[in-house]
């Protein structure tokens, strides 16, 4: 037979089994723990302190392990790790549950993006317009690449691993079955005494403990997963910068004339708007009123038409930037002039918005609300402005400034106690005579931050009531204080360690102190 005739197929070499150091069978053995820590720790709200511990159990145990493996921290890694942990730490500062919230939402989700740069993956540069992809890959695709691989390094071996995995299923199968059938036996008395002279306990406190060590396994799996994968730089292949860039190209289609054709309307409907408006927009830099408008209705209606103003032109010019034809790399004149015009009208609205918040301010006093909305406004005057420089410095890395600064402002938010703020300022100007009115009732809606400054401003009050005739808003004030004070000194204290906060022993001990 011709030997042109055979043909030889050259088998590839098997790759062989991952394995894993004695530095990566603990981190698997910490994962799990900390997914129980975390569970324990649910929710946030109800236990700060135990929240606050696990965000920095999370980040201490990580840096150790990276650092045992040999992986250099660079800047980036290292500001998203002192970033979080502050953010984290308004858990036991304040007890403001909106900001706390999304204070633990940002310190978990920037984990993840901490042990994807610590471990040296990027898309491209870390710091570049590319941040977004980094964080979806980090949050959402690398732990589920390898979100199995934790029972092989629990055990350093493929054989434990599968009798660890074989006794974990049993467990897990007879959990179901065995509560129910404890139920059915339990209408026997002499059953029932025979467990509770063997297992004394509390039956809703040992189901909580079963419950939080479930759900700590898949926690762990994804904690392992994420490190294991970011180590190993798995999903390199994914959302690469030639994929990204190529899909741009494919987006840039749309003509100039079209483009320029398709905002113009939308830019002379702003211009009409801005001239027939300009006495309304100038007021609030006057401090005068327009007619039939209250200070109310006169700041939130620009607050709202900002929000729907930014959002839109913010809209706008990605899209434009996205589908505007090009030739080369250079950015053409019209787009340039769009960004620039839709930039500058939305800095125009804020400022005005900003005019018209500090007139109420004035008049009111501030509010949660109050301070979130001149937080974000902060967030879009940035943001704008970085887009309106990038079109004369293109190296400008808009994206990842503009999440670097948005993030830098929501630390400075989370850990500055704005419940206290807002208490402080508006005791202060009342007792001072700037503030005419005060709303008690919204002070004690702030919670624990504010009852320090009501119990000062109650004892200024009635001091002042000692030596003067007090006026109706004075009396007002004493009285409902009075009634309020008293009733969060009867109150049972929670002493529990875990729902500890800073913002509760002040409250404890102003409490404590009044009317001695």
């Amino acid at each position: 037979m011709n030997e042109n005739n055979f043909v030889f197929i050259e088998e590839s070499p098997s790759v062989p089994p991952r394995t894993f150091s004695g530095a990566e069978c603990v981190f698997a053995w910490l994962s799990l723990l900390l997914g129980y820590t975390f569970c324990r720790a649910f929710p946030a709200s109800d236990n700060p302190l135990s929240a606050f511990v696990f965000v920095l159990l999370l980040y201490g145990a990580t840096f150790i392990i990276l650092a045992i493996k040999g992986f250099r921290f660079t800047i980036t890694p290292i500001l998203t790790a002192v970033s979080s942990i502050l953010v984290a730490s308004s858990l036991v500062i304040g007890s403001n549950e909106f900001l706390n919230f999304f204070a633990y939402t940002y310190s978990l989700a920037a984990y993840t993006y901490f042990v994807y740069t610590s471990t040296g993956n990027s898309v491209n540069k870390i710091f570049s317009n590319y941040m977004p992809i980094d964080f979806i890959k980090a949050l959402f695709v690398l732990p589920f690449i390898s979100f199995n691989k934790i029972f092989k390094a629990l055990f350093l071996g493929k054989k434990s691993s599968k009798i660890a995995l074989k006794v974990i299923a049993g467990f897990a199968i007879a959990i179901i079955p065995t509560i129910i059938v404890f139920s059915l036996l339990s209408y026997d008395s002499s059953f029932m005494k025979l467990w509770d002279t063997l297992f004394t306990f509390n039956s809703s406190l040992i189901f909580s403990y079963v419950i939080s060590a479930i759900f700590s396994i898949p926690i762990g799996m994804y904690l392992f997963g994420l490190f294991i994968s970011s180590s190993d730089k798995k999903g390199s292949e994914i959302l690469t910068v030639k994929q990204c860039e190529n899909t741009a190209e494919k987006l840039k289609r749309v003509p100039i004339l079209t483009t320029l054709s398709a905002t113009a309307p939308i830019l002379l409907i702003y211009v009409l708007f801005f001239i027939s408006q300009i006495e309304y927009y100038i007021s609030g830099f006057t401090s005068t009123l327009p007619n039939e408008l209250s200070y109310a209705e006169y700041a939130r209606e620009g607050f709202f038409q900002l929000c729907v103003v930014a959002v839109i032109n913010l809209l706008i010019i990605i899209f434009v930037s996205l589908v505007m034809r090009r030739s080369g790399n250079e950015r053409p004149l019209a787009l340039k002039l769009i960004t620039i015009i839709y930039s500058v009208c939305t800095l125009f609205l804020i400022s005005t918005a900003v005019a018209k918040m500090l007139m109420y301010i004035e008049i009111y006093g501030l509010t949660q609300k109050r301070i979130y909305a001149f937080w974000f406004m902060i967030v879009l005057t940035v943001v704008f402005i970085l887009i309106s420089i990038n079109q004369f410095i293109p190296k400008i890395k808009t994206v990842a400034l503009s999440l670097a600064v948005a993030a830098a402002l929501f630390t400075v938010l989370s850990v500055a106690n704005v419940d206290n703020i807002i208490a402080k300022v508006n005791v202060d100007r009342y007792i001072n005579g700037d503030l005419a009115k005060i709303d008690t009732k919204a002070l004690l809606d702030l919670g624990d931050n504010a009852v320090p400054e009501l119990v000062r401003l109650y004892d200024h009050v009635k001091e002042k009531s000692k030596t003067e005739k007090i006026n109706s808003e004075d009396f007002s004030v004493l009285s409902s204080l009075k009634y309020e004070l008293q009733d969060l000194k009867s109150q049972t204290v929670n002493d529990d360690l875990s729902s500890f906060t800073i913002s509760h022993y002040r409250v404890k001990k102003a409490i404590e102190n009044w009317e001695k």
